[in-house]
């Protein structure tokens, strides 16, 4: 759907085409109605939710690839070799999916356009998956921690100056869970109300 001039992924029921949640399974389907539902033209692709009750962590790659040459930023390159486990081509053909089996670190789990997810969350897959990689999902368990240290977690390690600890301070947007944090959205409280 279009949201404020720009497409995002919506995930439905797959069969309804009601709202589905990220975290309600009774709201998910097998790929095999997902894919059906897909072929009869209601929706533009199927999503795998990750939950607590799968080992699989999605590692979401963006604007790291040149659509029309192939090119690949050196640490998409980088990461994508250290998983070295099923890799697609993102929807938006700019970036890429990398899932591996393993758990998350503890910390947070974005920094710039790298991202990586393990529950109450979804990726919108493609399939387009890079022949350089294994066609199924490999246990990572020391890269995915490694890779989540060196680019993730790399910026974030405490300062104990007075400053940094005044300005550590959550604010009342973060303890409720607006801004970036794991909320997965941009938003203000103020302006998710609105939406919702």
């Amino acid at each position: 759907e279009e949201r404020d001039g720009k497409q995002t992924k919506i995930p439905v029921i797959p069969g309804t085409g009601e709202f589905a949640s990220t975290t309600d399974p009774t709201t998910w389907r097998d790929v095999e109605t997902a894919l059906a539902f897909v072929e009869r033209g209601r929706a533009a692709g199927i999503g795998f939710v990750f939950t607590e009750d799968d080992p699989i962590v999605g590692v979401d790659l963006d604007d790291c690839r040149v659509p029309e040459t192939g090119t690949v930023s050196d640490d998409a390159v980088d990461i994508i070799e250290r998983l070295d486990s099923f890799t697609e081509i993102s929807p938006s053909g700019t970036g890429f999916h990398v899932l591996v089996e393993g758990e998350l670190p503890d910390g947070r789990n974005r920094e710039g356009s790298i991202e990586l997810y393990d529950s109450a969350r979804f990726f919108t897959v493609t399939g387009d998956h890079i022949p350089e990689t294994p066609g199924h999902v490999v246990g990572r368990q020391d890269a995915l921690t490694a890779i989540h240290q060196e680019y993730v977690q790399a910026d974030s390690e405490p300062d104990s100056s007075p400053t940094a600890a005044a300005a550590s301070t959550p604010s009342t947007e973060q303890k409720h869970g607006g801004g970036r944090g794991d909320s997965g959205n941009d938003l203000d409280d103020e302006t998710l109300l609105q939406k919702a």
